[in-house]
């Protein structure tokens, strides 16, 4: 939300496709994918559906959520960056109230650091500029 406006749906890259494109990244990077980044990413995805209309919207993106999230749709498929970001600021609370190792809960900030500097690095191709109000119209 940028002023009072709402992101338009759905984005692109979503955020399944943003979690992919760090897979790929970290792929050629590393020239594997460890088990465990395997599964932070998919918990951050899973995480990401489940949180979403409870914890990261604002009040007045409720409606727009009930429009464009149907039976079948993971809200993965269909929001970006901008709202994905929201989950990394309650991220820190969340685990807080899981039972995790301090072993675990380094590499998992280590990871999730890094994938961080992956959406800054890429950040004009992952956020938009460009903003509706409520009734559809196009707003900067």
């Amino acid at each position: 939300m940028h002023l009072g406006k709402l992101v338009l749906l759905p984005r692109s890259p979503t955020v399944d496709g943003l979690l992919s494109q760090y897979s790929d990244y970290r792929l050629q990077k590393d020239g594997m994918i460890s088990d465990s980044l395997r599964e932070i990413l998919s918990g951050l995805q899973r995480y990401f559906d489940k949180a979403l209309y409870a914890l990261l919207l604002y009040k007045n993106e409720r409606e727009q959520y009930q429009e464009v999230i149907t039976g079948v749709t993971y809200p993965s498929f269909v929001y970006g960056a901008e709202h994905l970001l929201r989950l990394f600021v309650k991220l820190p609370e969340m685990l807080r109230h899981a039972n995790i190792e301090e072993e675990t809960v380094t590499v998992l900030r280590q990871e999730l650091q890094d994938f961080l500097r992956f959406l800054l690095k890429n950040q004009t191709s992952f956020f938009s500029s460009t903003y509706v109000d409520a009734k559809g119209s196009s707003a900067c």
